[in-house]
């Protein structure tokens, strides 16, 4: 299900979102081939275009004025002039099938939702893979759009009271590349948030340690490797560049959290992947309460701490909770 906010009783508001995510979804099928077609210069065309819908996206009143972004793109000197025959013949694809979606109602309501449904359909795949039973069981919640075109508040957000996950309309560029991949969005706001029974976890935990589980199993996955090389990109220019958006307040730090434990994360996998997985399950049904939290900031924090060597003997150590563990790797450290 999919729920906008009351700013959406707005025309103008909702030809926006329709517009933005109709040149989502008109592109989306096509990534891969533009990876293929122009491995070094892929990139920019979507930059390019990003860069189109956030100057002209303002400027327009009605879900028709999607085609006008899209031959104000293709106009741009760099496609029209300096692009090759087999990327340009790619993008007028896209444009036969942007003209297709546009005679959809309520194209982005259904845009949002199938994206919601592949993600819980992933994350209940990744609990019964990994088999932690909090993910394998994760029920579906619905997304509520909101309309935030000046980008004042995160993209995304969870409200684990009422059972929602949250997705803001914004005119950013970021945003875009967020768009393109809305299926990561989504499963990022169940593992991080909506699915830890912890709700006072730091954001070191939910925005580095939970993300970084999302991300290498999106890494690790059995799919098209050029599909993957695709996702890897959109998902990391995505988080750079909201970090970098709300660079006032400290930029990455202050929007994930610590950035030692995006390196301990990585190293844990890499050593010791069911390992890894234990303290993750862990981390997800530990007690509520901030002492627990703490606990968790404290452990990861330890093993942050700790040489190759110390942190893949604090992995293959023994214990019953986290609090056992912290104890351990104050230990070794």
């Amino acid at each position: 299900m999919v729920l906008l906010d009351d700013d959406f009783e707005s025309s103008i508001a909702r030809a926006h979102l329709e517009i933005f995510l109709l040149l989502a979804d008109a592109l989306n099928p096509s990534l891969v081939d533009l990876f293929l077609a122009d491995r070094d210069g892929w990139n920019k065309i979507i930059e390019i275009l990003a860069k189109t819908v956030v100057d002209q996206l303002p400027h327009m009143d009605a879900v028709s004025d999607v085609g006008k972004i899209w031959n104000q793109f293709m106009n741009v000197a760099q496609i029209s002039k300096q692009l090759q025959a087999k990327p340009k013949a790619i993008l007028q694809r896209v444009g036969v099938r942007l003209r297709a979606l546009g005679r959809t109602r309520n194209h982005s309501l259904k845009y949002i939702g199938r994206a919601n449904d592949e993600a819980i359909a992933w994350i209940k795949a990744l609990g019964g893979q990994v088999q932690i039973s909090r993910l394998a069981k994760a029920q579906q919640v619905p997304v509520r759009v909101y309309y935030d075109p000046e980008a004042v508040e995160y993209c995304a957000s969870s409200n684990v009271l009422v059972g929602e996950i949250g997705w803001k309309l914004q005119i950013k560029e970021y945003a875009f590349f967020g768009a393109l991949i809305p299926d990561m969005l989504i499963e990022h706001e169940y593992i991080s948030h909506m699915l830890p029974n912890n709700h006072s976890l730091s954001k070191g935990v939910r925005e580095i340690w939970l993300t970084e589980a999302l991300f290498r199993v999106h890494r690790n996955s059995p799919i098209d490797p050029n599909l993957k090389a695709v996702k890897r990109f959109l998902w990391l220019k995505f988080r750079a560049d909201l970090a970098k958006h709300f660079h006032f307040l400290g930029g990455e730090r202050e929007v994930y959290g610590r950035q030692e434990i995006d390196g301990t994360a990585k190293n844990s996998f890499f050593h010791d992947p069911d390992a890894f997985w234990s303290l993750t399950q862990a981390i997800l049904e530990i007690a509520d309460s901030e002492d627990d939290a703490a606990i968790v900031d404290s452990l990861l924090e330890t093993l942050a701490g700790l040489d190759d060597t110390r942190l893949k003997e604090a992995l293959r150590a023994q214990w019953k909770d986290l609090p056992e563990f912290l104890r351990i790797a104050m230990a070794i450290k």
